[in-house]
């Protein structure tokens, strides 16, 4: 868990919360972390979003039923999207994690000018589910990437320099 807090605070992203809470009997809660980010804070038309999921047992015990659910994947308008791609189903169902471990997976998305169009963001939710001593226990972390029209610049046509406007 240091390992990734460390890489998170390199990147400038948003530091993870703590999830022990000790119970009246001192002993640490079973607790399972998941980290769900995008490598860009902003993309326009034609770029590639890759999003990276962490699912991280932070307890002193085997999980197992360890799930990553694809809770909503949006763009502004509330369109639900699709992953270009996305982990095989049966790679989001790991079974067991135990103490201290993580999995890594990856998605990434093309995004495409209907996005653009109603501007604001994509939001990519997910959650992780596992069965622990202490019955279920989950988390949930939202990725979110800001849209912008693409700029095209200046045109050089016939010698002559035009300025364009933004491409929706």
């Amino acid at each position: 868990m240091e390992r990734i807090r460390e890489w998170i605070a390199q990147r400038g992203l948003p530091q993870i919360s703590g999830k022990r809470s000790k119970p009246q009997d001192g002993a640490a809660k079973p607790s399972i972390a998941l980290i769900h980010f995008a490598d860009r804070f902003t993309a326009t038309t034609g770029e590639t979003i890759a999003f990276t999921a962490w699912m991280l047992n932070d307890s002193r015990e085997t999980l197992t039923g360890v799930s990553l659910i694809e809770r909503s994947f949006t763009n502004a308008n509330l369109e639900n999207l699709s992953y270009d791609t996305s982990p095989h189903p049966e790679e989001l169902r790991r079974g067991n994690l135990g103490p201290g471990e993580s999995v890594e997976l990856h998605f990434s998305y093309l995004v495409r000018e209907e996005d653009v169009i109603h501007r604001g963001e994509i939001v990519s939710a997910l959650q992780v589910r596992a069965v622990s001593s202490a019955g279920v226990i989950w988390d949930e972390c939202d990725a979110t990437v800001q849209l912008y029209p693409k700029k095209l610049g200046n045109s050089r046509e016939n010698g002559h320099i035009t300025p364009l406007l933004d491409v929706i």
